[in-house]
């Protein structure tokens, strides 16, 4: 959560902390995954980052009309973890490798469209639905449940109208050359998310593109061991905490000063 990021500022730049919180995490997330009774996970308002990734692994993952999901890693100089590089690559089509990138903003029904959400539930009926859940004892019952909404969950969305786009400019095998493939669609969309990319860390994104692209081959413990290690070199970066300081202090709205500067400038 953006709170416990930004201690990492608030203790000098403390290794030991941030290692030590990401290793919970990281151990939060292979124990849900390993679990056989079946999770409810409640995406009500924001769910980004670590949250999502702790969420995703509950069989009935549950979004709202105030969902507002994302993982905004690249922003902060960081890259998507908590088993993101795992999940991302599995979500249909390039979708995952948008979301990674480009730190996009899903909100309400656009969460089940991109298949980070199983199932949604309108604003209105989560009390009840919530009041419900706790009185059922069986795996059964939580499916009837939840399966009551499947009718709500089918509305046309902006993922949605954006899909075929995604999909050609995402498959790219770089990041440079998904830049050059915006410029060359130049409508709205194209332009808004070039922009996005070019304000995001050159090292975040080429990390993440690199990550990503190996972990759709990985099993979870790997992806998590793989997190692991590049957070271990991520934490002796300057962008990190330029990015939290930037985005979660400050709250700059333009691009801030990385290091490297340029996606040519980032080594291999």
């Amino acid at each position: 959560a953006g709170g416990e990021i930004k201690k990492v500022l608030d203790v000098n730049l403390n290794e030991e902390y941030f290692f030590s919180h990401l290793s919970k995490e990281y151990s939060l997330v292979h124990l849900f995954s390993m679990l056989q009774t079946p999770c409810v996970s409640l995406w009500c308002g924001i769910t980004m980052g670590g949250g999502v990734g702790i969420a995703y692994h509950s069989k009935y993952r549950i979004a709202s009309d105030n969902t507002l999901c994302s993982l905004p890693e690249t922003a902060l100089g960081f890259f998507p973890d908590v088993g993101a590089t795992y999940f991302l690559p599995r979500l249909p089509g390039y979708v995952g490798m948008y979301l990674g990138l480009t730190g996009a903003q899903l909100r309400g029904r656009e969460v089940i469209t991109v298949g980070l959400a199983s199932h949604f539930v309108p604003g209105q009926d989560l009390e009840l639905f919530q009041d419900k859940l706790s009185s059922v004892g069986k795996s059964e019952e939580v499916e009837s449940l939840v399966n009551k909404y499947r009718s709500l969950e089918k509305e046309s969305n902006r993922i949605e109208e954006n899909l075929e786009k995604i999909n050609y400019v995402f498959s790219c095998t770089s990041v440079e050359r998904m830049l050059d493939v915006l410029s060359e669609l130049g409508d709205e969309w194209s332009q808004k998310t070039k922009d996005r990319l070019l304000k995001m860390s050159p090292t975040s994104l080429k990390v993440t593109h690199r990550a990503l692209s190996l972990g759709g081959k990985l099993t979870l413990q790997d992806c998590l061991h793989m997190e692991s290690q590049l957070s271990v070199n991520f934490v002796k970066k300057r962008d990190l905490f330029v990015g939290i300081r930037g985005v979660l202090v400050d709250k700059v709205s333009t691009r801030l000063d990385w290091d490297p500067a340029t996606l040519d400038d980032v080594s291999k």
